[in-house]
């Protein structure tokens, strides 16, 4: 199968999208805390599960791009309108969501409020799923380790809520 430019270039920016988004998330929390989401991932008290902060941030990284592709993915076809407009809302929405996580969580350390909201991104997640596999169903596939990624985010978040 031949790849066209124009699908690599629609494959980067449905890429590129997500990774902004985290990337932003960064800076605003970088803004409101002083310090880097990082570092206060370090001074966080922390239970013997939970992974240090490279793996961390690269869970998120990958629940990011793997968004970015399943993205890719489902609106590469032409396909039946209301279902990819449906699809996209989902999308957009776990996308804010996640831009937001962050900013509770490491920006203004809000922990429980960053749970409530991770606890929506999982809801949002589970629609998004089914509202991608109606348009791809690899789409919905991809985002099914996603999935389990946040649901292991959120078991931290919660014990980090409680820890600290």
């Amino acid at each position: 199968m031949i790849i066209s430019l124009k699908q690599v270039k629609n494959f980067l920016i449905n890429v590129f999208i997500p990774f902004i988004v985290g990337i932003s998330s960064h800076i605003v929390i970088q803004l409101c805390s002083g310090s880097t989401a990082s570092r206060i991932y370090i001074e966080l008290s922390k239970p013997s599960f939970a992974p240090n902060e490279t793996i961390f941030f690269m869970c998120w990284t990958v629940v990011l791009i793997m968004l970015g592709i399943s993205a890719f993915m489902a609106f590469k076809n032409d396909c039946n309108v209301a279902k990819t407009k449906d699809a996209m809302f989902y999308y957009t929405m776990t996308l804010v969501l996640s831009f937001l996580w962050g900013i509770l969580f490491f920006g203004f350390n809000f922990r429980f409020s960053a749970l409530v909201c991770l606890l929506m991104i999982i809801i949002t997640f589970i629609f998004l799923i089914i509202k991608f596999s109606r348009v791809n169903r690899r789409s919905g596939y991809i985002n099914l380790i996603n999935l389990v990624i946040i649901l292991y985010i959120g078991f931290i978040n919660y014990f980090l809520w409680i820890l600290n």
